[in-house]
Order: C-alpha cells, then structure tokens, then sequence
C-alpha cells in the first residue's frame, strides 16, 4: 500500500540521518553522555529527570539537545506511532 510505501521511505531517510552521538561516537558523544540514557530509564523515569532537574549543568545540557535534535527525534517518534497504527490497521 502507499502507507507502508510512505512508512519504508521515512525509514530509509531516517536511518542516513541518525546522530553519531547516539551511536557513542564523534565530540558531542562525550558532551551529551551524562543526559543519554539507555532503556534502563523507563524503569525508573522519575529519578534520571528528578536527577537532570536539580542539576543545573544537566539541565541546561538538557535543553541545549532539545534545540538541537527535537526536530529530528519527533521525526522518529512519529514513524514508530504510524509502524504501530499501521500494524493494528492490518
């Protein structure tokens, strides 16, 4: 269908722009370190944001890879919702 046309090029556009920072690689790795965290934060959620909150460094660092990758990451965000949707549609 061309929804899952659409949902494969969004992929493919996707996966040549993955920031090499979330790969662990390149100068900004080693910046964003202390506010990447694995899937060990859906455990516990409440205390990696109350621990970037009362941080005033990671705060700020925070809302510098906001500005930064937001844009991008909503991008992914949205073609996993419509992989999903797309699943239960089927």
């Amino acid at each position: 269908t061309s929804r899952g046309s659409a949902i494969i090029a969004e992929m493919l556009r996707l996966s040549d722009n993955v920031p090499r920072l979330l790969y662990g690689q390149g100068p900004e790795a080693k910046q964003f370190a202390p506010i990447i965290f694995d899937f060990e934060y859906l455990k516990s959620v409440d205390f990696f944001e109350e621990r970037i909150q009362k941080d005033p460094d990671l705060a700020d660092l925070d809302e510098l890879f906001r500005a930064n990758y937001f844009p991008l990451l909503e991008r992914f965000y949205v073609l996993f919702d419509s992989i999903y949707k797309y699943h239960w549609d089927l």
